[in-house]
Formats: C-alpha cells, sequence, structure tokens
C-alpha cells in the first residue's frame, strides 16, 4: 500500500474520570467513555460518568490532543429513546470527538436532531461486508468498528470498499458470538448482551453430549467451551498498519489504571516505532514479555488471520478473573405468565387476515407447510443437515415455486445471518434463481443483506423486504428508520417482553412480523465448536466431518441441553432449551399493524413442522373469527398432541420476562448466580 500520511489511531477505554486522564498520559490516541445510561457495561454503579466528570473528560484530552468518544452503544426501549434525545442534546454541548451507537432507532433520532456530532457503528451493529458499511455511511455513520469474527485482510477490504473508517480489536476482552447476535443471556436471565447486562452464559461449565444417546463426550480438554481469550495482536501491529487499518481499539472499561497504562504505553512505543523506521521493525519481545505478565485471561489472535480453532479458548476457565454466572433455567409455559399477555393483549382488530409465515429447513418441508396451512413459507440461507442433498436446488425450488402458485400462496428466500464474500456470492445466484421463479419476497438478516438486496433488484418490480429479528428492532425509532431505507415489514426482537412488544405494535409506523412458535438459536458462533472438541480442527483444515457423524448438545450444570447445530459455512448456531409457543395467547398478539405471524421451523422435521402449522391455522383462523371478548381456548388433545411432536419443552420465551424500560446500573458485579424460576404448574 502507499503511506497515506495518516497514523493509525490507539483507542484506549475509560470508566472513570482518573483512568482517562491516566489512559491520555500514557499515550493513547483516543479514548472511549460512556454515560451511566444508554451504553454497554451498566453492571456496577460505580462504572462510567456522571455527566460533569464527562465535560471535564473531554476538556483534558482536548488540551492533550486526544480524543473522546461517547458510548451510547445499548439497544433502547420507547422510554430509552424519549429521554436519550435530552442526552444527545447534552452531548452535542459538551461536544465529544463522536458518538457510538447500536440502535437503528438512534440513528433514526439523531438525524432528526440534525447533530453535528459524528456517528460511529459499534461492533454490536456486527458490519462484516462492505454493503453494510456503505448503507450506514449513507445514513451518517464515519466510521465502523468491525465485527471481532473477520480477519483484518476482511477489515481492509470493507475501507477499501466502502471508504468508511475501520476501527478493529487490538487488545482484551472478546466475546465469542457473533456481535449483537447472542441472545440467551437477555431471553434466559432477562440480563440482556444488547443491553448492557450481559452475564455471561458463554463461560458456563458445559458438556458436549450426544443429542441422540445423551451421553456425554469425555476426555475433552476441560469444560469451559466458549470461554473466550483476550485479544492480542502486539506481534501483528505491522499487518494492522500495513493494511490500513484506521483506529486499533484496547477493551478494558471496567479496568482500572494500574492494568490500562502498561498497555496503553507498549502499544503506544511499539506503533510509534514502526511508523519512524518500518523497514528496521521488529517485535519488541521484552515488551511483550511485560504484556503478558500484565494478562488477565491467557492470549489469543481470534479470527485476525483465520479460524485459531479451540486454542483460542481457554478450556480449563483457570485465568477467568470472575464468573457471573453458573446456569439459568429458561422459563417454561404456565397460568400466570399467561397473564401478561391477557393484560397486554393487543387490539385483535384487522383489515387483512394475519399472514402464517414459517421458516423452513429445507424446499420439500415448505411444499407441506404450504399444503398445511401457511400463507408465506421462507426458504435459503443456512441450512443444518450436510449429510442429505442440499434442500434447496434449483430443481426443488421449481416445484416449491409451482406449489406456490397451485396453492395461491407466498415464497420468500432468506439471506444468511452473516454474510462475507462467500455468502454473497452464493445469495446472488439464489436471488437470480428466484427472480426468475417469480419469487418477490427477502427476508434480510443484516444491514449488509437489505443494502445488497436492493441495489440488486431495483430494475425488479414488485420486491419486497423484511427485516428479520436479527436487525433488533427494540422501539419505534427503528421502525421508522427501516420504513424510510425501503423495508416493507419488520420482525420484532426475540428479546423484547410482551408488554414492550405491545406498546411498539400500538405506534408502528410500520407493519410488524411477530415470532410466535419454534427453535430460537442463544448464540451464533464463528467456529465449529464440535470439529475444534472433537477433531481438533477448523473449516481451514483438512476437517472429518465430525459435526455430520450425529446431533449435538452442550448440557449445563442443571443437566439442561442447548442443541449446537453446525450450517454449511461451519457456524454453529446454539438453540434456546426451550422452543417458543403462543399457540394459546394467539388472541392477545393478533391486532393492528401485526401483519405476520411467524413459525420458526427450520430444525423441524417436515412432519413435525406440518402438524405444527396445521394447529396454528387452526387456532389463528379460530381468533380471526371470534366475538370481541371471547376467549380463546385450546383443545386438550391439541396442545398434549403439540407437546408430544415439538423436540424441545416449549415456553413463552422472553415475551415474559420483566419488561425493563430503562436499562440501569445495577449494585455490583454479579458473581456465580444460578437463575431459577419456579413454575405454578
Amino acid at each position: 500500500m502507499t503511506y497515506s500520511g495518516k497514523k493509525m489511531e490507539l483507542l484506549a477505554p475509560a470508566g472513570s474520570l482518573e483512568v482517562l486522564k491516566a489512559v491520555v498520559d500514557a499515550g493513547a490516541d483516543s479514548v472511549y467513555i460512556g454515560g451511566k445510561l444508554f451504553g454497554m457495561r451498566q453492571h456496577a454503579h460505580w462504572l462510567n460518568f456522571e455527566k460533569k466528570d464527562m465535560a471535564e473528560g473531554i476538556e483534558y484530552a482536548r488540551d492533550q490532543n486526544a480524543k473522546i468518544y461517547v458510548t451510547v452503544n445499548n439497544l433502547l426501549s420507547d422510554t430509552e429513546t424519549r429521554e436519550a434525545k435530552d442526552y444527545l442534546l447534552f452531548l452535542e454541548d459538551i461536544a465529544p470527538d463522536a458518538i457510538l451507537v447500536q440502535d437503528l432507532g438512534l440513528i433514526n433520532l439523531a438525524r432528526g436532531l440534525d447533530l453535528r456530532i459524528p456517528l460511529h457503528a459499534s461492533t454490536m451493529m456486527n458490519v462484516h461486508n462492505a454493503h453494510g458499511a456503505s448503507f450506514l455511511a449513507r445514513n451518517g455513520i464515519t466510521r465502523i468498528v468491525c465485527s471481532r469474527d473477520i480477519s483484518i485482510r476482511e477489515a481492509a477490504d470493507i475501507r477499501k470498499d466502502s471508504g468508511v473508517e475501520v476501527e478493529y480489536f487490538l487488545h482484551n476482552d472478546i466475546c465469542i458470538s457473533q456481535g449483537s447476535l447472542c441472545y440467551l443471556s437477555g431471553m434466559a436471565t432477562e440480563k440482556s448482551s444488547n443491553r448492557g447486562l450481559c452475564i455471561k452464559p458463554c463461560r458456563w461449565t458445559y458438556d458436549l453430549v450426544d443429542a441422540r444417546t445423551g451421553k456425554a463426550f469425555q476426555d475433552l480438554s476441560g469444560k469451559y467451551f466458549m470461554a473466550k481469550k483476550d485479544i492480542c495482536l502486539y506481534h501483528q501491529l505491522p499487518e494492522l498498519i500495513s493494511e490500513g487499518i484506521d483506529a486499533a481499539k484496547i477493551e478494558g472499561r471496567a479496568r482500572p489504571a494500574e492494568y490500562l497504562v502498561p498497555i496503553v504505553k507498549a502499544y503506544r512505543k511499539a506503533i510509534d516505532r514502526y511508523y519512524e523506521e518500518p523497514y528496521a521493525y521488529a517485535t519488541d519481545f521484552e515488551d511483550f514479555e511485560k504484556l503478558h505478565g500484565n494478562r488477565v485471561r491467557d492470549y489469543t489472535t481470534n479470527y485476525a488471520f483465520k479460524d485459531t480453532g479451540p486454542v483460542a479458548c481457554d478450556h480449563t476457565g483457570k485465568r477467568e478473573p470472575r464468573f457471573f454466572s453458573l446456569a439459568a433455567e429458561e422459563k417454561g409455559i404456565d397460568g400466570a405468565l399467561k397473564q401478561i399477555f391477557k393484560k397486554n393483549r393487543l387490539d385483535g382488530k384487522q383489515n387483512e387476515p394475519t399472514v402464517l409465515a414459517a421458516r423452513c429447513g429445507s424446499c420439500r418441508a415448505a411444499r407441506q407447510a404450504l399444503e398445511a396451512g401457511a400463507d408465506l413459507v421462507y426458504v435459503g440461507g443456512e441450512f443444518f443437515d450436510k449429510k442429505k442433498q442440499a434442500p434447496w436446488t434449483s430443481a426443488e425450488m421449481n416445484k416449491l415455486a409451482e406449489c406456490a402458485r397451485e396453492t395461491k400462496k407466498q415464497v420468500g428466500i432468506a439471506t444468511p445471518r452473516i454474510m462475507t464474500k462467500r455468502e454473497l456470492f452464493e445469495f446472488e445466484r439464489m436471488l437470480d434463481l428466484a427472480t426468475g421463479l417469480e419469487i418477490r419476497t427477502v427476508l434480510a438478516s443484516n444491514l449488509g443483506a437489505l443494502e445488497f438486496v436492493q441495489k440488486n433488484v431495483s430494475r425488479h418490480d414488485g420486491f419486497q423486504i423484511v427485516a428479520d429479528f436479527t436487525f433488533n428492532i427494540f422501539n419505534g425509532q427503528a421502525l421508522k428508520f427501516l420504513k424510510r431505507s425501503g423495508v416493507r415489514r419488520a420482525t420484532l426482537s426475540p428479546e423484547l417482553s410482551f408488554p414492550h412488544v405491545a406498546n411498539i405494535v400500538r405506534q408502528a409506523s410500520l407493519p410488524v412480523e411477530l415470532l410466535v412458535h419454534g427453535s430460537l438459536f442463544g448464540m451464533l458462533v464463528e467456529s465449529c465448536l464440535i470439529s475444534g472438541l472433537i477433531g481438533q480442527t477448523t473449516k481451514f483444515d483438512p476437517c472429518k466431518g465430525f459435526c455430520t457423524r450425529t446431533d449435538y448438545a452442550l448440557r449445563d450444570i442443571l443437566g439442561k441441553d442447548r442443541l449446537l447445530a453446525p450450517d454449511q459455512y461451519c457456524r454453529n448456531h446454539l438453540l434456546m432449551e426451550k422452543d417458543l409457543c403462543l399457540l394459546d395467547v394467539l388472541d392477545c398478539v393478533i391486532g393492528p399493524q401485526v401483519e405476520a405471524l411467524r413459525i420458526e421451523g427450520q430444525f423441524y422435521s417436515e412432519d413435525v413442522l406440518a402438524e405444527t402449522v396445521r394447529f396454528y391455522r387452526k387456532y389463528l383462523d379460530t381468533v380471526e373469527r371470534m366475538r370481541k371478548g371471547e376467549a380463546l381456548e385450546i383443545e386438550k388433545d391439541d396442545w398434549k398432541r403439540l407437546a408430544e411432536i415439538d423436540p424441545r419443552e416449549l415456553g413463552y420465551g422472553a415475551y415474559v420476562n420483566e419488561t425493563v424500560d430503562f436499562a440501569k446500573p445495577g449494585d455490583g458485579l454479579p458473581t456465580d448466580e444460578i437463575i431459577l424460576y419456579k413454575s405454578e404448574n
């Protein structure tokens, strides 16, 4: 590359004014901080900045020619978005150098306020391709903090292809799940990783079990299968700089100054040495040894160059500084929880019948779902049975399209959750196939997918884009943003409580889709844990296909199994322990702007999905015939049968979690919690 003359920025964290001054004095070019509300790291009241200290910190940094970025990077409730308006205006007054955001609603709010402060996209926006970066650039974002699951080269390509500044993780804590696609903490415990309160279920102990026999695999290297080590790219600084990365980020807003200052000094010294005489540069291993001695966890390079496999995690757990929790029991179905739906029921009046949609694991399953009463089926994206023929060949897609025409129903194609170059190449071919079959609905999983589809279907009339739940829609402002962006319908976040859902729906500017049944994933992991644990391989090795030999699950200390499903991209989808089921409260969830109800049936057999669809068709039709004031009653035999055929226990999901309008700091960091729910049944 040609040196542009702009030095790579060294970005440090600070959780207090004292730490801010210390890391600036140690040589940080910029510091990111958060207020008491609206941002990540909400566990402890002593962490993060009061307004007075924030203003002082900005002035101090400015005097030292350093920059301050303020994190406003939680998903926000409607109540919080109203309060956030005043907070954004306060930030405009004290003028930090940028604001980090995750919530699409906050981007919409900031645009409405005409803020002059630059906006940076948090890593929780999960940007992993140039299409997503370009979309955000058109909506006021000047920098993206890259997904933690892409390489330095991929980050550099995003920079080159989109023109947006990129920031890459350099040192300290990282998560194993794809950014913003970790729902286990939020759905199981009411403490959302997207709202700054994650209790770290990735750091629980697990047994890897054969899901068909229930037997645990023995002689593995430990039980902390997902406990990521800390990233450290000290030795790889030349690669970051030569690839043109704009900023390198140190994690650790909860860390004290005595821990952070040596890290900042070591990287400052190395970066300056490299720029002064790159041709004479070599790693200073004495300084690295000091870094290593100061570490909390052991180190990994994560995905900076390739998937490093099982060595990226500390399976022993010996260097884990704190276990926030040990296990959690997901809520099931009982009468007390059902009251939450009844108290917040929607007005069932609709101008048009509610669409019954089903996400399907194969074209054959989709055909059976249509015949069983689904109005719309989604196929495409990931598939999970790699021993059989791929579930959506052109021949199978032709049969499905013909079935849809005969039944006068609809077919939609879904994008993969993550779309790097391979997935984009494959989806473009799928889009061409769908266009030829007159399929005009796309279920988009992320901002890059939305941008890609809009660029590629603009010449075709009648296309509609549905935003999937992975957009993490948490408030009405986010719906307004998507409406302006050309989205036809949006699926609400699976982490929302039903009172939150009801509030959003009653004022929705865009039709919504609600998840009502099926298998929800708790995490999306870039690596294949199965091949790593059993074969010590990754997708970059000659893997023997250990994932195809049986079905696998992770079992926690409560004995609860969560299916671990590998897709064709060698990513692992960790499912929730219980499947969602809203059959007995359908009369509460139908209302104006609820255009579609969806069954997540990717992990169901064809017969189970078809039978599940029949039940929902029957009772959805019943609800739409009911007179005002009537209550829905499920026949006992139907309820018993539904419970029998589902591969997991049933529950109401996060819909019955506590409704938290404000994510506020707790009294202290949790330790070794086991969260149980006592059902009245």
